[in-house]
């Protein structure tokens, strides 16, 4: 079953791989582009705005005074309609395009993590992890802070995720010849591909629990240090407790 459906998209998907020759996007209109000022600053420092990083955008509230509409064309919430061929807003065709503005707005209050150099500020480089920083936030330095140490945790998240489920497929690769050999009776190869998923996963979801947790506490030293006293309590507690055992001989 094939399903075709119309959406605003920034880019044109291909159509020549549909399964329905009827449903074709034609060639993009217009390509979206963007402008830059010759310079900048911020404070007494010049900004060099072909690698600085830049937060996003705020869209830019437009009217028909400030635009050059044609015959056809019309400015609808915010956004330009342009017609492939004579097609209204409300009921738009494909190869149909809307254009909206966002801008960065001049005199922005903000902060720049960056290298000083002079009058100017550059990319900072780090030689030891091989990362770069030339980014300019909105707000001050402690927003900045927060926002780049949210996005390091979403990262970090993702990629936990990620480790998760490799290590979920490969188990589930491993156990497959299973599967492939009880295929041979349909019903049999279905369960045990569902019980292997199954059980893949809940190794997979443990394993992972003890990677994650392993690496936060070696990562934090309070929470290191409270974890071997904890281990040295639990061991000293042992041999105490097999140092007090007594032997009953019967005569």
């Amino acid at each position: 079953t094939y399903d075709y459906h119309e959406e605003w998209r920034d880019f044109v998907p291909d159509s020549s791989s549909f399964y329905d020759t009827y449903y074709s996007n034609p060639a993009k209109m217009y390509e979206s582009e963007s402008f830059k000022v010759s310079s900048a600053s911020i404070g007494v420092y010049d900004l060099d705005f072909d690698n600085l990083q830049l937060p996003g955008f705020s869209k830019l509230s437009i009217n028909e005074d400030m635009l050059n509409l044609g015959e056809y064309e019309e400015l609808v919430s915010g956004y330009v309609y342009i017609p492939y061929y004579y097609a209204e807003y409300s009921a738009p065709e494909v190869g149909d395009v809307r254009v909206s503005y966002s801008v960065l707005d001049n005199n922005s209050s903000g902060t720049v993590f960056a290298k000083t150099n002079a009058d100017s500020l550059e990319t900072y480089y780090d030689a030891d992890t091989e990362t770069s920083l030339y980014r300019f936030f909105d707000g001050g330095r402690d927003q900045a802070l927060a926002t780049m140490h949210g996005e390091f945790k979403m990262m970090l998240w993702i990629m936990r995720l990620v480790g998760f489920l490799m290590m979920w497929f490969g188990l589930q690769a491993v156990f497959r010849p299973i599967s492939t050999l009880l295929d041979i009776v349909p019903f049999f190869g279905s369960l045990s591909k569902a019980a292997i998923g199954g059980i893949t996963f809940l190794i997979a979801l443990l394993l992972s629990v003890v990677t994650i947790l392993v690496s936060m506490i070696l990562h934090n030293i309070i929470a290191l240090i409270v974890s071997v006293l904890i281990v040295c309590g639990i061991v000293a507690y042992i041999l105490k407790k097999k140092g007090h055992k007594t032997t009953v001989v019967k005569a």
